[in-house]
């Protein structure tokens, strides 16, 4: 599970034991309220720590949405493989303008699948012992540049005007890929989610397809 997606569980589980230590006050029963009282501190503990927590290896869960899905059964094969394959090489494209990032070392592989979502857990193929790639922090740059380039705003003229040809190229292969696939995508991880909706994504490829380098 990424972090981000362990706050937010973390910060549902604490909404729910706060509406339960209400009730228990409401039925002034006092072994509840000391059972949930306990149950909130030991999850405000494990929320603070996930807050602060800042991992060196990157992480993400992608989920897909749109044509590509088969019902609640599954997604294509060929859809998914394509996808992952490039979100790989756009992630390569970014990393090769991050100085600190080692290009190399930017491998990501696929550890989950979760079926009641259909997401995709990736994380970073790193030995252990390994030095800290950067691959973290340039998936955080990959994500908001994503989000600009499909959200509101003209934030995302100034973007592609600072980003390289091999980045540019294969943002407009990701995105065009995406939009003839009639499919949407939300990638989370860290702190950021980043959420790429179908109007979003065809929003990104005219964009992509007509802004001036």
């Amino acid at each position: 599970m990424s972090n981000f997606s362990n706050i937010e569980w973390l910060r549902a589980d604490l909404g729910a034991a706060r509406d339960m230590l209400r009730s228990a006050r409401a039925y002034r029963d006092p072994l509840a309220i000391l059972q949930y009282k306990c149950r909130i501190e030991a999850i405000e503990a494990d929320l603070e720590a996930a807050l602060n927590e800042k991992s060196e290896t990157a992480t993400a869960t992608i989920f897909f949405g749109g044509r590509p899905l088969v019902g609640s059964r599954g997604v294509d094969i060929l859809f998914a493989s394509k996808a992952l394959e490039l979100f790989q090489q756009v992630l390569l494209a970014q990393c090769a303008g991050d100085r600190s990032a080692m290009r190399d070392s930017a491998l990501l592989m696929v550890t989950g699948f979760d079926r009641s979502s259909m997401s995709f857990q990736l994380e970073e193929e790193a030995a252990p012992g390994m030095m800290a790639t950067g691959l973290a922090d340039s998936l955080d740059q990959l994500s908001q540049t994503l989000a600009l380039c499909a959200g509101p705003g003209d934030e995302w003229r100034a973007m592609l005007a600072r980003v390289d040809e091999g980045l540019y190229s294969m943002l407009q292969e990701w995105f065009v890929f995406l939009d003839s696939a009639d499919a949407s995508v939300r990638i989370i991880q860290r702190m950021r989610d980043c959420d790429l909706s179908r109007e979003g994504v065809a929003l990104a490829r005219e964009r992509l397809s007509h802004a001036s380098r």
